[in-house]
């Protein structure tokens, strides 16, 4: 409510990870003393991450959460500056470190990658679906927040270096 009424149009939470698995999150309640926790006690656990999810969802202003990806390793094959083709490791985030399902608690969700891709996972902006921008920018997200805004945007190709093959989350 203070945030509303100062005037502020955009909350940035960083990180949300903190409240699912930081100190005093959902995983570290869930362990407390040592004890397994049983299947129907996860409900009662969750509860204030979903109430806080419920007020994000609601609040009159644009909300923006960053959340870590759990990381792997893959090997990729590439040429090197010699032409001679060599397998290098590459880190992949393959998926949100926090409760399973919450990129579908918000409306557009998006994923960084090391090289500073940006590839659209999921949206109700159509027009953004699988899209992938090279280094975003501020006016990479003008038609995302007209859309918001007024419900009616274009996408430019400006930093579109792509669209993904399916959507990954």
């Amino acid at each position: 409510a203070k945030i509303i009424a100062a005037g502020y149009c955009v909350l940035i939470v960083d990180t949300f990870t903190s409240v699912w698995a930081g100190t005093g999150g959902v995983l570290e309640t869930a362990g407390v003393g040592g004890k397994k926790v049983a299947f129907n006690e996860w409900a009662h656990l969750k509860a204030p991450l979903k109430k806080l999810v419920g007020q994000l969802q609601g609040a009159p202003l644009h909300v923006i959460v960053t959340i870590r990806a759990k990381t792997d390793w893959v090997l990729k094959k590439e040429t090197n500056s010699k032409g001679v083709e060599v397998t290098v490791p590459s880190k992949v985030g393959t998926a949100p470190e926090h409760m399973k399902g919450i990129e579908y608690e918000f409306s557009t969700w998006l994923q960084m990658d090391e090289h500073n891709v940006m590839t659209v996972g999921r949206t109700s902006f159509e027009d953004w679906n699988r899209l992938q921008f090279d280094k975003p920018s501020i006016e990479t997200f003008t038609p995302l927040l007209e859309w918001m805004d007024e419900g009616k945007a274009s996408v430019s190709d400006a930093g579109v270096v792509g669209r993904a093959a399916s959507s990954t989350q």
